[in-house]
Protein backbone atom coordinates (compact mmCIF):
# COMPACT_ATOMS: atom_id res chain seq x y z
CA UNK A 1 0.00 0.00 0.00
CA UNK A 2 1.42 3.38 -0.97
CA UNK A 3 2.32 5.88 1.75
CA UNK A 4 -0.30 8.56 2.28
CA UNK A 5 0.16 11.91 3.99
CA UNK A 6 -0.62 12.07 7.73
CA UNK A 7 -4.22 12.63 8.70
CA UNK A 8 -6.27 12.60 11.87
CA UNK A 9 -9.07 10.25 12.76
CA UNK A 10 -11.40 13.22 12.68
CA UNK A 11 -10.54 13.92 9.04
CA UNK A 12 -10.98 10.28 8.10
CA UNK A 13 -14.37 10.15 9.78
CA UNK A 14 -15.33 13.35 8.06
CA UNK A 15 -14.40 11.98 4.66
CA UNK A 16 -16.12 8.66 5.19
CA UNK A 17 -19.47 10.23 5.94
CA UNK A 18 -19.28 13.43 3.92
CA UNK A 19 -18.99 15.51 7.06
CA UNK A 20 -16.56 17.91 5.44
CA UNK A 21 -19.82 19.47 4.28
CA UNK A 22 -21.08 20.08 7.83
CA UNK A 23 -19.47 22.97 9.78
CA UNK A 24 -17.95 21.85 13.08
CA UNK A 25 -15.03 23.49 14.85
CA UNK A 26 -14.04 20.23 16.52
CA UNK A 27 -13.17 18.62 13.20
CA UNK A 28 -10.87 21.41 12.12
CA UNK A 29 -8.37 20.08 14.69
CA UNK A 30 -6.89 16.76 15.83
CA UNK A 31 -9.60 14.97 17.82
CA UNK A 32 -10.05 11.81 19.82
CA UNK A 33 -12.68 9.55 18.24
CA UNK A 34 -14.94 7.16 20.12
CA UNK A 35 -17.34 4.90 18.21
CA UNK A 36 -20.22 2.74 19.48
CA UNK A 37 -22.77 0.56 17.71
CA UNK A 38 -20.64 -0.04 14.58
CA UNK A 39 -21.90 -2.54 11.99
CA UNK A 40 -20.96 -3.29 8.37
CA UNK A 41 -23.19 -5.47 6.16
CA UNK A 42 -21.90 -7.13 2.96
CA UNK A 43 -18.84 -4.87 3.07
CA UNK A 44 -15.61 -5.42 1.12
CA UNK A 45 -13.79 -4.03 4.18
CA UNK A 46 -14.51 -5.67 7.51
CA UNK A 47 -15.40 -3.75 10.65
CA UNK A 48 -11.83 -3.82 11.94
CA UNK A 49 -10.51 -2.20 8.73
CA UNK A 50 -13.24 0.43 8.78
CA UNK A 51 -12.63 1.13 12.47
CA UNK A 52 -8.93 1.68 11.72
CA UNK A 53 -9.89 4.27 9.10
CA UNK A 54 -12.28 6.05 11.46
CA UNK A 55 -9.66 6.15 14.21
CA UNK A 56 -6.98 7.62 11.96
CA UNK A 57 -4.66 4.61 11.87
CA UNK A 58 -1.76 5.64 9.57
CA UNK A 59 -1.76 2.13 8.06
CA UNK A 60 -5.51 2.11 7.39
CA UNK A 61 -6.64 0.98 3.94
CA UNK A 62 -7.85 4.25 2.41
CA UNK A 63 -7.46 2.86 -1.10
CA UNK A 64 -9.84 0.08 -0.13
CA UNK A 65 -12.26 2.68 1.19
CA UNK A 66 -12.04 4.61 -2.09
CA UNK A 67 -13.23 1.50 -3.97
CA UNK A 68 -15.56 0.21 -1.25
CA UNK A 69 -18.56 -2.02 -1.94
CA UNK A 70 -21.05 -2.43 0.92
CA UNK A 71 -24.76 -2.88 1.45
CA UNK A 72 -24.79 -0.75 4.61
CA UNK A 73 -22.41 0.68 7.17
CA UNK A 74 -24.01 2.04 10.35
CA UNK A 75 -22.66 3.76 13.44
CA UNK A 76 -25.01 4.46 16.33
CA UNK A 77 -22.79 7.14 17.82
CA UNK A 78 -19.51 8.82 16.89
CA UNK A 79 -17.98 11.19 19.42
CA UNK A 80 -15.09 13.54 18.56
CA UNK A 81 -13.32 15.33 21.43
CA UNK A 82 -11.17 18.28 20.37
CA UNK A 83 -8.05 19.38 22.28
CA UNK A 84 -9.99 22.31 23.76
CA UNK A 85 -12.54 19.88 25.18
CA UNK A 86 -15.32 20.63 22.72
CA UNK A 87 -17.30 17.46 22.05
CA UNK A 88 -19.12 16.82 18.78
CA UNK A 89 -21.49 13.86 18.70
CA UNK A 90 -22.95 12.32 15.54
CA UNK A 91 -25.92 10.00 15.97
CA UNK A 92 -27.22 7.30 13.64
CA UNK A 93 -24.70 7.51 10.79
CA UNK A 94 -25.55 5.41 7.75
CA UNK A 95 -23.87 4.66 4.42
CA UNK A 96 -26.13 2.60 2.16
CA UNK A 97 -25.75 0.95 -1.25
CA UNK A 98 -22.04 1.66 -1.63
CA UNK A 99 -20.68 0.61 -5.02
CA UNK A 100 -17.06 1.23 -6.08
CA UNK A 101 -16.66 3.94 -3.45
CA UNK A 102 -19.92 5.77 -4.23
CA UNK A 103 -22.58 5.70 -1.50
CA UNK A 104 -26.12 5.84 -2.83
CA UNK A 105 -27.09 7.48 0.46
CA UNK A 106 -25.11 8.93 3.36
CA UNK A 107 -27.06 10.17 6.36
CA UNK A 108 -26.58 11.54 9.86
CA UNK A 109 -29.66 11.67 12.07
CA UNK A 110 -28.40 14.44 14.36
CA UNK A 111 -25.30 16.37 15.44
CA UNK A 112 -24.72 17.95 18.84
CA UNK A 113 -21.86 20.16 20.00
CA UNK A 114 -21.01 20.41 23.71
CA UNK A 115 -18.56 22.85 25.27
CA UNK A 116 -17.78 22.16 28.91
CA UNK A 117 -21.10 21.06 30.30
CA UNK A 118 -23.19 23.25 28.02
CA UNK A 119 -24.93 22.21 24.84
CA UNK A 120 -23.98 24.93 22.34
CA UNK A 121 -25.21 23.40 19.09
CA UNK A 122 -27.84 21.01 17.80
CA UNK A 123 -28.26 20.15 14.13
CA UNK A 124 -30.80 17.89 12.50
CA UNK A 125 -30.81 15.34 9.72
CA UNK A 126 -28.13 15.48 7.02
CA UNK A 127 -28.57 13.40 3.86
CA UNK A 128 -26.27 13.13 0.86
CA UNK A 129 -27.01 11.23 -2.34
CA UNK A 130 -24.42 9.56 -4.56
CA UNK A 131 -21.54 10.57 -2.33
CA UNK A 132 -18.25 9.69 -4.07
CA UNK A 133 -15.99 8.72 -1.17
CA UNK A 134 -13.11 7.93 -3.52
CA UNK A 135 -13.30 11.36 -5.13
CA UNK A 136 -13.28 13.11 -1.74
CA UNK A 137 -10.27 11.09 -0.59
CA UNK A 138 -8.36 11.88 -3.79
CA UNK A 139 -9.33 15.56 -3.90
CA UNK A 140 -8.21 16.01 -0.28
CA UNK A 141 -4.87 14.32 -0.90
CA UNK A 142 -5.62 11.21 1.16
CA UNK A 143 -5.18 8.90 -1.83
CA UNK A 144 -3.51 9.20 -5.23
CA UNK A 145 -4.55 12.28 -7.25
CA UNK A 146 -7.20 11.84 -9.93
CA UNK A 147 -5.56 11.90 -13.36
CA UNK A 148 -8.35 13.55 -15.30
CA UNK A 149 -8.98 16.88 -16.94
CA UNK A 150 -12.74 16.57 -16.46
CA UNK A 151 -15.03 17.58 -13.62
CA UNK A 152 -15.47 14.87 -11.00
CA UNK A 153 -18.90 14.43 -9.36
CA UNK A 154 -18.77 14.61 -5.56
CA UNK A 155 -22.48 14.17 -4.79
CA UNK A 156 -25.81 14.53 -6.59
CA UNK A 157 -27.66 16.25 -3.73
CA UNK A 158 -27.10 17.46 -0.19
CA UNK A 159 -29.81 18.30 2.36
CA UNK A 160 -29.55 19.68 5.88
CA UNK A 161 -32.68 20.03 8.01
CA UNK A 162 -31.36 22.90 10.12
CA UNK A 163 -30.36 23.52 13.70
CA UNK A 164 -29.08 26.09 16.15
CA UNK A 165 -25.75 27.19 17.60
CA UNK A 166 -24.99 29.37 20.61
CA UNK A 167 -21.83 31.19 21.75
CA UNK A 168 -21.10 34.04 24.12
CA UNK A 169 -21.37 36.41 21.15
CA UNK A 170 -24.53 35.20 19.44
CA UNK A 171 -27.39 32.77 19.28
CA UNK A 172 -28.13 31.54 15.76
CA UNK A 173 -30.79 29.31 14.26
CA UNK A 174 -30.41 27.83 10.78
CA UNK A 175 -33.22 26.58 8.56
CA UNK A 176 -33.11 23.76 6.03
CA UNK A 177 -30.60 23.85 3.18
CA UNK A 178 -30.49 21.91 -0.08
CA UNK A 179 -27.71 21.78 -2.66
CA UNK A 180 -27.87 20.24 -6.10
CA UNK A 181 -25.07 18.16 -7.57
CA UNK A 182 -21.49 19.27 -6.93
CA UNK A 183 -18.56 18.54 -9.25
CA UNK A 184 -14.96 19.62 -8.78
CA UNK A 185 -12.11 19.90 -11.28
CA UNK A 186 -9.10 18.10 -9.70
CA UNK A 187 -6.41 19.97 -11.62
CA UNK A 188 -7.92 23.38 -10.93
CA UNK A 189 -8.39 22.54 -7.25
CA UNK A 190 -4.77 21.45 -6.90
CA UNK A 191 -3.59 24.59 -8.69
CA UNK A 192 -5.74 26.76 -6.42
CA UNK A 193 -4.25 25.20 -3.28
CA UNK A 194 -0.73 25.79 -4.60
CA UNK A 195 -1.54 29.40 -5.45
CA UNK A 196 -3.09 29.95 -2.02
CA UNK A 197 0.19 28.89 -0.45
CA UNK A 198 2.01 31.41 -2.67
CA UNK A 199 0.31 34.28 -0.81
CA UNK A 200 -0.78 37.70 -2.03
CA UNK A 201 1.39 37.63 -5.15
CA UNK A 202 -0.87 34.97 -6.67
CA UNK A 203 -4.26 36.34 -5.55
CA UNK A 204 -5.47 37.09 -9.06
CA UNK A 205 -4.51 33.72 -10.51
CA UNK A 206 -5.97 31.94 -7.47
CA UNK A 207 -9.27 33.75 -7.97
CA UNK A 208 -9.44 32.79 -11.65
CA UNK A 209 -8.64 29.19 -10.76
CA UNK A 210 -11.38 29.15 -8.13
CA UNK A 211 -13.89 30.46 -10.69
CA UNK A 212 -13.21 27.46 -12.93
CA UNK A 213 -12.78 24.77 -10.27
CA UNK A 214 -16.36 23.69 -9.53
CA UNK A 215 -19.91 23.25 -10.77
CA UNK A 216 -22.96 23.39 -8.49
CA UNK A 217 -26.45 22.70 -9.76
CA UNK A 218 -28.43 25.11 -7.63
CA UNK A 219 -28.97 25.80 -3.96
CA UNK A 220 -31.86 26.56 -1.64
CA UNK A 221 -31.06 27.97 1.78
CA UNK A 222 -33.96 28.35 4.19
CA UNK A 223 -32.34 31.26 5.98
CA UNK A 224 -31.10 31.95 9.48
CA UNK A 225 -31.52 34.28 12.42
CA UNK A 226 -28.81 35.50 14.80
CA UNK A 227 -29.15 37.58 17.95
CA UNK A 228 -26.38 39.07 20.02
CA UNK A 229 -24.65 42.25 21.15
CA UNK A 230 -23.08 44.71 18.73
CA UNK A 231 -19.70 46.39 19.25
CA UNK A 232 -21.28 48.71 21.83
CA UNK A 233 -22.88 45.86 23.72
CA UNK A 234 -26.39 46.72 22.54
CA UNK A 235 -28.64 43.99 21.12
CA UNK A 236 -28.81 43.32 17.40
CA UNK A 237 -31.09 40.93 15.53
CA UNK A 238 -30.12 39.84 12.00
CA UNK A 239 -32.13 37.44 9.89
CA UNK A 240 -32.53 36.24 6.32
CA UNK A 241 -35.63 34.34 5.27
CA UNK A 242 -33.98 32.41 2.46
CA UNK A 243 -31.57 32.36 -0.48
CA UNK A 244 -32.00 30.55 -3.78
CA UNK A 245 -29.67 30.29 -6.76
CA UNK A 246 -29.47 28.43 -10.05
CA UNK A 247 -26.50 26.59 -11.55
CA UNK A 248 -22.92 27.72 -10.90
CA UNK A 249 -20.65 26.92 -13.84
CA UNK A 250 -17.10 28.02 -14.72
CA UNK A 251 -17.27 31.67 -15.68
CA UNK A 252 -21.00 32.10 -15.07
CA UNK A 253 -22.76 32.49 -11.75
CA UNK A 254 -26.55 32.35 -11.72
CA UNK A 255 -29.22 34.73 -10.57
CA UNK A 256 -29.32 34.77 -6.77
CA UNK A 257 -32.47 35.70 -4.85
CA UNK A 258 -32.69 36.65 -1.20
CA UNK A 259 -35.92 36.90 0.81
CA UNK A 260 -36.89 38.70 4.00
CA UNK A 261 -33.69 40.34 5.16
CA UNK A 262 -34.11 42.21 8.43
CA UNK A 263 -31.70 43.99 10.77
CA UNK A 264 -32.87 45.59 14.01
CA UNK A 265 -30.52 47.13 16.50
CA UNK A 266 -28.97 50.47 17.39
CA UNK A 267 -27.11 53.14 15.46
CA UNK A 268 -25.45 56.00 17.34
CA UNK A 269 -27.28 54.83 20.43
CA UNK A 270 -30.69 55.08 18.77
CA UNK A 271 -32.97 52.24 17.60
CA UNK A 272 -32.54 51.32 13.93
CA UNK A 273 -34.39 49.10 11.50
CA UNK A 274 -33.60 47.97 7.96
CA UNK A 275 -35.69 45.37 6.16
CA UNK A 276 -35.89 44.14 2.56
CA UNK A 277 -38.70 41.84 1.46
CA UNK A 278 -36.74 40.50 -1.51
CA UNK A 279 -33.52 41.12 -3.39
CA UNK A 280 -32.25 39.71 -6.67
CA UNK A 281 -28.72 39.74 -8.03
CA UNK A 282 -28.76 38.87 -11.71
CA UNK A 283 -26.54 36.34 -13.46
CA UNK A 284 -22.87 37.34 -13.49
CA UNK A 285 -20.57 36.48 -16.38
CA UNK A 286 -16.90 36.00 -15.46
CA UNK A 287 -15.97 34.05 -18.60
CA UNK A 288 -13.83 36.86 -20.02
CA UNK A 289 -11.71 36.76 -16.86
CA UNK A 290 -10.86 33.13 -17.50
CA UNK A 291 -9.27 34.15 -20.81
CA UNK A 292 -6.85 36.56 -19.13
CA UNK A 293 -3.25 35.42 -18.91
CA UNK A 294 -2.70 37.55 -15.83
CA UNK A 295 -5.08 39.14 -13.33
CA UNK A 296 -3.71 41.76 -10.96
CA UNK A 297 -6.37 42.37 -8.32
CA UNK A 298 -4.31 45.19 -6.81
CA UNK A 299 -3.91 47.18 -10.03
CA UNK A 300 -5.42 50.65 -9.78
CA UNK A 301 -5.39 51.32 -13.52
CA UNK A 302 -8.65 52.11 -15.30
CA UNK A 303 -7.90 49.51 -17.97
CA UNK A 304 -7.30 46.76 -15.41
CA UNK A 305 -10.54 47.63 -13.63
CA UNK A 306 -12.51 47.34 -16.88
CA UNK A 307 -10.83 44.14 -18.06
CA UNK A 308 -11.59 42.47 -14.74
CA UNK A 309 -15.10 43.84 -14.27
CA UNK A 310 -17.63 41.00 -13.94
CA UNK A 311 -20.48 41.43 -16.41
CA UNK A 312 -23.54 41.62 -14.18
CA UNK A 313 -27.01 41.45 -15.69
CA UNK A 314 -28.64 43.62 -13.05
CA UNK A 315 -30.23 43.59 -9.63
CA UNK A 316 -33.49 44.47 -7.90
CA UNK A 317 -34.84 44.97 -4.40
CA UNK A 318 -38.42 45.34 -3.18
CA UNK A 319 -40.31 46.00 0.00
CA UNK A 320 -37.60 48.18 1.55
CA UNK A 321 -38.22 49.78 4.94
CA UNK A 322 -35.57 51.79 6.76
CA UNK A 323 -35.72 53.87 9.93
CA UNK A 324 -32.33 55.02 11.23
CA UNK A 325 -30.77 57.84 13.21
CA UNK A 326 -28.99 60.58 11.28
CA UNK A 327 -25.70 60.74 13.14
CA UNK A 328 -25.73 61.89 16.76
CA UNK A 329 -28.10 64.82 16.14
CA UNK A 330 -31.18 62.94 17.31
CA UNK A 331 -32.78 63.43 13.90
CA UNK A 332 -34.06 60.40 11.99
CA UNK A 333 -34.53 59.32 8.39
CA UNK A 334 -37.25 56.90 7.34
CA UNK A 335 -37.42 55.45 3.83
CA UNK A 336 -39.86 53.09 2.20
CA UNK A 337 -39.39 51.76 -1.31
CA UNK A 338 -41.77 49.59 -3.26
CA UNK A 339 -39.25 48.32 -5.80
CA UNK A 340 -35.98 49.26 -7.45
CA UNK A 341 -34.53 47.39 -10.40
CA UNK A 342 -31.54 47.85 -12.68
CA UNK A 343 -31.13 45.71 -15.80
CA UNK A 344 -27.85 45.63 -17.71
CA UNK A 345 -27.77 44.38 -21.28
CA UNK A 346 -24.69 44.20 -23.49
CA UNK A 347 -21.12 44.94 -22.39
CA UNK A 348 -18.26 46.20 -24.56
CA UNK A 349 -14.64 46.50 -23.43
CA UNK A 350 -15.62 46.31 -19.77
CA UNK A 351 -18.38 48.92 -19.92
CA UNK A 352 -22.14 48.35 -20.05
CA UNK A 353 -23.76 49.59 -23.25
CA UNK A 354 -27.39 49.12 -22.23
CA UNK A 355 -28.89 49.98 -18.84
CA UNK A 356 -32.50 50.42 -17.77
CA UNK A 357 -33.74 51.25 -14.29
CA UNK A 358 -36.94 51.69 -12.34
CA UNK A 359 -37.74 52.93 -8.83
CA UNK A 360 -41.32 52.70 -7.62
CA UNK A 361 -43.14 54.04 -4.58
CA UNK A 362 -40.25 55.81 -2.88
CA UNK A 363 -41.34 57.73 0.21
CA UNK A 364 -38.93 59.53 2.55
CA UNK A 365 -39.70 60.96 5.96
CA UNK A 366 -37.42 63.09 8.11
CA UNK A 367 -37.78 63.78 11.81
CA UNK A 368 -35.80 66.98 12.32
CA UNK A 369 -35.05 69.08 15.37
CA UNK A 370 -35.75 72.28 13.41
CA UNK A 371 -39.49 73.14 13.37
CA UNK A 372 -39.24 75.28 10.22
CA UNK A 373 -37.61 72.48 8.22
CA UNK A 374 -40.08 69.93 9.59
CA UNK A 375 -42.94 72.21 8.54
CA UNK A 376 -41.46 72.49 5.04
CA UNK A 377 -41.38 68.70 4.76
CA UNK A 378 -45.01 68.53 5.78
CA UNK A 379 -46.03 71.24 3.30
CA UNK A 380 -44.19 69.55 0.42
CA UNK A 381 -45.77 66.20 1.19
CA UNK A 382 -42.34 64.54 1.24
CA UNK A 383 -43.41 62.11 3.93
CA UNK A 384 -46.56 60.95 2.18
CA UNK A 385 -46.20 61.29 -1.59
CA UNK A 386 -44.68 58.29 -3.43
CA UNK A 387 -42.13 59.08 -6.13
CA UNK A 388 -41.39 56.91 -9.18
CA UNK A 389 -38.38 57.02 -11.51
CA UNK A 390 -37.58 55.08 -14.66
CA UNK A 391 -35.43 55.28 -17.74
CA UNK A 392 -32.91 53.64 -20.02
CA UNK A 393 -29.63 54.44 -21.72
CA UNK A 394 -28.08 52.44 -24.54
CA UNK A 395 -25.41 52.66 -27.22
CA UNK A 396 -26.43 52.02 -30.80
CA UNK A 397 -23.19 50.74 -32.28
CA UNK A 398 -24.23 50.95 -35.93
CA UNK A 399 -25.81 54.40 -35.69
CA UNK A 400 -22.99 55.59 -33.40
CA UNK A 401 -25.45 57.22 -31.03
CA UNK A 402 -26.20 57.05 -27.32
CA UNK A 403 -29.91 57.13 -26.56
CA UNK A 404 -31.05 58.40 -23.18
CA UNK A 405 -34.58 57.11 -23.45
CA UNK A 406 -37.63 58.29 -21.52
CA UNK A 407 -36.04 59.28 -18.25
CA UNK A 408 -39.15 59.85 -16.20
CA UNK A 409 -39.97 61.24 -12.78
CA UNK A 410 -43.44 61.00 -11.29
CA UNK A 411 -44.45 62.54 -7.96
CA UNK A 412 -47.62 60.71 -6.96
CA UNK A 413 -50.61 62.32 -8.69
CA UNK A 414 -49.05 65.81 -8.54
CA UNK A 415 -47.07 65.76 -11.76
CA UNK A 416 -44.47 64.10 -13.93
CA UNK A 417 -41.49 64.81 -16.15
CA UNK A 418 -39.97 62.81 -19.00
CA UNK A 419 -36.78 63.49 -20.95
CA UNK A 420 -35.15 61.82 -23.95
CA UNK A 421 -31.80 62.70 -25.54
CA UNK A 422 -29.86 61.49 -28.57
CA UNK A 423 -26.08 61.95 -28.47
CA UNK A 424 -24.28 61.63 -31.80
CA UNK A 425 -20.72 60.66 -32.80
CA UNK A 426 -20.52 57.88 -30.19
CA UNK A 427 -17.88 55.75 -31.91
CA UNK A 428 -16.18 52.58 -30.64
CA UNK A 429 -13.26 54.76 -29.59
CA UNK A 430 -15.45 56.03 -26.75
CA UNK A 431 -15.06 52.57 -25.20
CA UNK A 432 -11.33 52.24 -25.89
CA UNK A 433 -9.00 50.91 -23.20
CA UNK A 434 -6.66 53.77 -24.15
CA UNK A 435 -7.67 56.70 -21.93
CA UNK A 436 -6.35 59.34 -24.33
CA UNK A 437 -8.29 57.82 -27.23
CA UNK A 438 -11.37 57.57 -25.04
CA UNK A 439 -11.10 61.24 -24.03
CA UNK A 440 -10.64 62.30 -27.64
CA UNK A 441 -13.78 60.41 -28.64
CA UNK A 442 -15.72 61.99 -25.77
CA UNK A 443 -14.79 65.46 -27.01
CA UNK A 444 -16.35 64.61 -30.39
CA UNK A 445 -19.75 63.83 -28.91
CA UNK A 446 -22.60 66.11 -29.88
CA UNK A 447 -26.20 66.69 -28.90
CA UNK A 448 -28.38 65.64 -31.85
CA UNK A 449 -31.85 65.97 -30.33
CA UNK A 450 -33.72 66.25 -27.08
CA UNK A 451 -37.27 66.23 -25.76
CA UNK A 452 -38.63 67.15 -22.36
CA UNK A 453 -42.24 66.83 -21.29
CA UNK A 454 -43.60 68.09 -17.96
CA UNK A 455 -47.15 67.63 -16.73
CA UNK A 456 -48.53 69.62 -13.81
CA UNK A 457 -51.48 68.16 -11.92
CA UNK A 458 -50.83 69.86 -8.59
CA UNK A 459 -47.08 70.01 -8.21
CA UNK A 460 -46.68 73.72 -9.04
CA UNK A 461 -49.50 74.58 -6.64
CA UNK A 462 -47.52 72.80 -3.94
CA UNK A 463 -44.29 74.63 -4.84
CA UNK A 464 -46.15 77.94 -4.97
CA UNK A 465 -47.72 77.32 -1.57
CA UNK A 466 -44.33 76.68 -0.01
CA UNK A 467 -42.64 79.59 -1.85
CA UNK A 468 -45.31 82.07 -0.82
CA UNK A 469 -45.85 80.77 2.68
CA UNK A 470 -43.41 83.14 4.43
CA UNK A 471 -44.80 86.20 2.59
CA UNK A 472 -48.43 85.27 3.17
CA UNK A 473 -49.13 84.95 -0.57
CA UNK A 474 -52.01 82.91 -1.92
CA UNK A 475 -51.22 80.06 -4.29
CA UNK A 476 -52.39 82.14 -7.28
CA UNK A 477 -50.28 85.14 -6.22
CA UNK A 478 -47.27 82.96 -5.62
CA UNK A 479 -47.58 81.28 -9.03
CA UNK A 480 -47.72 84.70 -10.69
CA UNK A 481 -44.57 85.70 -8.84
CA UNK A 482 -42.80 82.47 -9.83
CA UNK A 483 -43.80 82.97 -13.49
CA UNK A 484 -42.46 86.53 -13.50
CA UNK A 485 -39.16 85.40 -12.00
CA UNK A 486 -38.85 82.60 -14.58
CA UNK A 487 -39.52 85.01 -17.45
CA UNK A 488 -36.78 87.34 -16.27
CA UNK A 489 -34.29 84.52 -15.75
CA UNK A 490 -34.95 83.02 -19.20
CA UNK A 491 -34.82 86.22 -21.24
CA UNK A 492 -32.56 88.71 -19.45
CA UNK A 493 -29.47 87.72 -21.46
CA UNK A 494 -31.37 87.00 -24.70
CA UNK A 495 -34.56 89.06 -25.19
CA UNK A 496 -35.05 87.43 -28.59
CA UNK A 497 -35.87 84.19 -26.79
CA UNK A 498 -38.89 85.68 -24.99
CA UNK A 499 -41.43 84.37 -27.50
CA UNK A 500 -39.79 80.96 -27.49
CA UNK A 501 -39.90 80.61 -23.71
CA UNK A 502 -43.37 82.13 -23.21
CA UNK A 503 -45.02 78.65 -23.00
CA UNK A 504 -42.71 77.89 -20.06
CA UNK A 505 -43.92 81.00 -18.27
CA UNK A 506 -47.52 80.06 -19.08
CA UNK A 507 -46.91 76.57 -17.71
CA UNK A 508 -45.75 77.98 -14.37
CA UNK A 509 -48.65 80.45 -14.31
CA UNK A 510 -51.51 78.16 -15.30
CA UNK A 511 -50.15 74.59 -15.42
CA UNK A 512 -50.71 72.18 -18.30
CA UNK A 513 -48.54 69.91 -20.39
CA UNK A 514 -45.25 71.53 -21.41
CA UNK A 515 -43.23 70.00 -24.26
CA UNK A 516 -39.79 71.26 -25.27
CA UNK A 517 -38.27 69.63 -28.36
CA UNK A 518 -35.03 70.40 -30.09
CA UNK A 519 -33.03 69.02 -33.00
CA UNK A 520 -29.59 70.11 -34.10
CA UNK A 521 -29.79 72.43 -37.09
CA UNK A 522 -28.64 70.86 -40.33
CA UNK A 523 -27.30 67.31 -40.42
CA UNK A 524 -24.86 67.54 -37.55
CA UNK A 525 -24.93 67.75 -33.79
CA UNK A 526 -24.09 70.52 -31.33
CA UNK A 527 -20.72 69.76 -29.80
CA UNK A 528 -18.76 71.12 -26.89
CA UNK A 529 -17.64 74.24 -28.75
CA UNK A 530 -21.25 75.21 -29.47
CA UNK A 531 -22.19 74.99 -25.80
CA UNK A 532 -19.13 77.05 -24.87
CA UNK A 533 -20.37 79.80 -27.23
CA UNK A 534 -23.79 79.69 -25.59
CA UNK A 535 -22.17 80.65 -22.29
CA UNK A 536 -21.42 84.11 -23.65
CA UNK A 537 -24.08 84.33 -26.37
CA UNK A 538 -27.36 82.57 -25.44
CA UNK A 539 -28.69 83.49 -28.88
CA UNK A 540 -26.47 80.74 -30.29
CA UNK A 541 -29.05 78.34 -28.89
CA UNK A 542 -31.50 79.22 -31.66
CA UNK A 543 -28.81 78.90 -34.31
CA UNK A 544 -27.66 75.50 -33.07
CA UNK A 545 -31.12 73.93 -32.65
CA UNK A 546 -34.52 73.95 -34.25
CA UNK A 547 -36.66 74.44 -31.15
CA UNK A 548 -40.34 73.86 -30.44
CA UNK A 549 -41.89 74.81 -27.10
CA UNK A 550 -45.60 74.24 -26.48
CA UNK A 551 -47.93 74.22 -23.51
CA UNK A 552 -51.38 72.66 -23.68
CA UNK A 553 -54.10 71.68 -21.22
CA UNK A 554 -53.70 68.33 -19.51
CA UNK A 555 -56.16 65.86 -21.11
CA UNK A 556 -58.87 64.82 -18.69
CA UNK A 557 -58.86 61.15 -17.73
CA UNK A 558 -61.66 58.99 -19.01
Amino acid sequence: MRQTKPRSGSIAATLVLGLALVPSVAWAQEAEIEISGFEATDSALDEAALAAILNGDPDADLDGLAALDALTITIDRLEAVAPDGTVTVLSELVLANVVDGVAGTAAIDSITVIEGEELIGEFGLVTISDLDIGAILALSGQTAPLETDAFVPVFSSFSFSGGHHETDEAKCAFNATHLGSLSIHPQELAAMEALAEAGDDAEGEAFLTFMSSFQLDGLEFGGFRCKGPNADGRPIDFQIGGVTAGNFTPGLWPEIELADLSVTGFQDGEPALVSIASARWGATDYSHLLQLEDLDLESASFEAARRTMPHISGFSISGVEMDVADGSSGERIALSLGEMSVDVGEWFNGLPTSISFSIQDQVMNFQLDHPAEQEFIALMGLASTPIDYSGAIYWDREAETIEIDSMSYTWGDLGSMTASVTIANATEALFSYDEAEMLGAALQLGLASFMTEATDTGFIDLVAEVAGYADGLSVRESRTQLAKTASEDLTTDAPELQALWQPVVDFIQTGGRLVVEGRAAGEGAAGLSTFMLMETDPGQFLEAFDISVTNSPVPEEG
